[in-house]
């Protein structure tokens, strides 16, 4: 666990670029949490 902070900050930049990487795979494949982001 060496730099605790930036690996820190790393990680949760990551966990975001996942998060909005597979919200963005749901909606191209039409998937119930496409309704977020609006009736198409």
């Amino acid at each position: 666990m060496n730099g605790g902070n930036e690996s820190d900050f790393k990680a949760g930049k990551r966990d975001v670029s996942m998060t909005l990487f597979a919200f963005f795979i749901a909606s191209l494949l039409g998937l119930p949490q496409s309704s977020a982001v609006g009736p198409s």
